[in-house]
């Protein structure tokens, strides 16, 4: 059995998961039979261990299943309570078993984590009693199991917790500059300022190509300290969306109670409403009076930082074609997976919308409280209105901007950017772009608040011309002259 413990270790440590699997079934079946006479507790922990070893193995080949009834086997054997027992009677085995089940609770634990990146939310909870079982029982300082212990704690809402761990991985090692930038994460959550910029000062000491740190000092000093950050660094808002992207989804509707997607979908059926209800009585009567029907599968729409497709989905009725935009690969990789896109491009948003994509390509753009990872609009408008077809709109949210903006934007503490009506108004004018919708909207909650920003549907005049399309005009006049 011992023989067979250390062949399935091999084999696993080489990627051969079927052979490891077969050693360890192998060495199981060379002990004695549990309950048979002469079995001693020796033999239960190994026992343990070898069903511990095979759980890992099936959660390497993405066997969940069978993984969780391994280790279920190994925590029949060295479950706590008979570890308790056997401490009662001064076994010297007692040792033996109480490490294989805190060994087994850990395995359990990253079973758990990976279960709780998919669709399985609740894990994480399992997965941090787990971690928090192994660390008791085994005096664990090893600073790999404290940091996922707090990022779950985090995932969890257990701020208080996730600072008390990242704080005795710190103590371990101070020299863990992303554990110093994690423990500023969840500062910040809990509103501890000070702290949080302490933590972040730390982080950027000890790696300077860490790319939140400069930005969320910036968000917490404000003007104080450090240059104003205008414009999200691209790199920052991509690692920041690929990290969140396993539980962004469950994470906005659940926790931040997201409604921009529903709300941008109503004002902008209001408004194709009064557009149609000035229609002809004869042209009503073709779509039986239902803007609905007219609108069905009629538009050419750009769903402009797609996320995981969370806006999309409310918009797939209206389009003939629907296309996304993302700057974060992984976000892409869930939007593609969702299959109501004809593409989803990875890319900068302004960027595509300034020369990725045709001129006039779009009916309709929408962007849902995306604005706020971006900064400076300029770019954002001047794409826009060179994307957008004749008639075409651009729908979007942006928070409100709660101190003083000299130039109608600020990075706040929160970490987004939020803006004036006045700026993004003269913006649009800059830009030929006319204010059909305004109207204030709370757009998610945060810490129990209601996050407080604008809703705005802008035009594109249906006589004028995009700036690239307007260029090209002239350049044929021109050469035939």
């Amino acid at each position: 059995a011992a023989a067979g413990n250390v062949l399935g270790r091999l084999r696993h440590a080489a990627q051969d998961l079927p052979g490891a699997a077969a050693a360890y079934t192998a060495a199981l079946e060379a002990l004695p039979p549990p309950g048979e006479e002469g079995v001693d507790e020796a033999t239960s922990a190994q026992r343990a261990a070898l069903f511990r070893n095979l759980g890992s193995v099936y959660h390497s080949q993405g066997s969940e299943q069978m993984a969780f009834a391994s280790y279920q086997q190994a925590l029949a054997i060295a479950a706590p309570e008979r570890a308790a027992a056997a401490a009662a009677e001064s076994s010297p085995a007692e040792p033996l078993l109480l490490r294989e089940a805190a060994l087994t609770y850990f395995k359990l634990g990253l079973l758990y984590e990976s279960l709780a990146r998919g669709k399985f939310e609740e894990a994480a909870g399992h997965a941090v009693q787990c971690f928090e079982f192994f660390l008791e029982k085994t005096g664990s300082t090893d600073t790999d199991v404290l940091t996922r212990l707090g990022n779950l704690q985090i995932k969890t809402l257990q701020l208080e917790q996730a600072v008390a761990t990242y704080q005795k991985a710190l103590a371990a090692d101070p020299q863990l500059a992303p554990v110093w930038a994690n423990l500023a994460t969840a500062q910040m959550k809990l509103g501890l300022k000070e702290d949080a910029i302490h933590s972040l000062e730390r982080a950027s000491a000890l790696d300077g190509a860490l790319r939140a740190p400069r930005h969320l000092l910036a968000a917490l000093r404000g003007d104080e300290g450090t240059a104003p950050i205008t414009r999200a660094d691209p790199a920052y808002v991509a690692e920041l969306f690929d990290f969140y992207s396993e539980f962004y989804e469950d994470h906005l509707r659940k926790k931040l109670l997201y409604t921009a997607p529903r709300i941008l979908r109503q004002e902008l059926r209001d408004m194709y409403n009064a557009t149609f209800q000035a229609l002809p009585e004869e042209e009503r009567a073709f779509y039986n009076n239902d803007v609905l029907q007219q609108l069905n599968k009629s538009l050419t729409i750009l769903d402009f930082g797609c996320g995981p497709a969370l806006s999309g989905a409310w918009f797939l009725d209206y389009s003939r074609t629907l296309d996304g935009v993302d700057l974060s690969p992984r976000m892409v990789e869930k939007a593609r997976g969702k299959n109501i896109y004809r593409d989803v491009f990875c890319a900068d948003g302004p960027d595509f919308l300034n020369g990725q994509c045709d001129a006039g390509a779009y009916d309709l753009i929408v962007a849902a409280d995306v604005f706020g990872y971006i900064g400076d609009l300029a770019e954002t408008f001047q794409g826009a209105a060179r994307a957008l077809a004749p008639g075409g709109h651009l729908a979007f949210t942006a928070e409100r901007a709660t101190r003083p903006a000299a130039g109608g934007f600020r990075l706040e503490e929160n970490a987004r950017f939020a803006y004036t009506p006045a700026y993004l108004e003269a913006l649009a004018a800059d830009h030929g772009l006319v204010v059909a919708v305004k109207r204030e909207a709370a757009l998610t909650v945060e810490r129990n608040e209601p996050v407080p920003g604008y809703l705005y549907v802008l035009r594109r005049p249906a006589a004028a011309a995009a700036p690239e399309e307007a260029e090209e005009e002239g350049a044929t006049a021109g050469g035939g002259e």
